[in-house]
C-alpha cells in the first residue's frame, strides 16, 4: 500500500490518499477515482473499498466486511 501526503494547493495539504494500482482513495474528502475517473460510492462502499486497498492480498469475510464501522461522511 502506498498512502501519500498530496501537497498541490493550500486546499489540498492535508489532503491523505491511498494509491492502489490504478485506483485513487482521498481518505479526507472520501473521494474515490478508478482511472482518473471519481467514483460515487455510498459510505459502506468507500469504507470497503478503502478496507481492502489498505491491505491488499488480505482476505475478508462477508461478515468482517460487514461488520466495518462506518465513518461519518457529510454529504456535499
Amino acid at each position: 500500500m502506498k498512502a501519500m501526503l498530496r501537497r498541490t494547493s493550500e486546499e489540498q495539504a492535508d489532503d491523505v490518499w491511498i494509491l492502489q494500482a490504478d485506483i485513487k482513495i482521498n481518505l479526507n474528502t472520501y473521494e474515490v477515482y478508478v482511472h482518473d475517473t471519481r467514483a460515487n460510492l455510498t459510505p459502506t462502499e468507500f469504507k470497503i473499498v478503502t478496507t481492502l486497498a489498505e491491505k491488499p492480498g488480505r482476505v475478508y469475510s462477508r461478515l468482517q466486511l460487514m461488520n466495518i464501522p462506518l465513518i461519518p461522511m457529510s454529504v456535499t
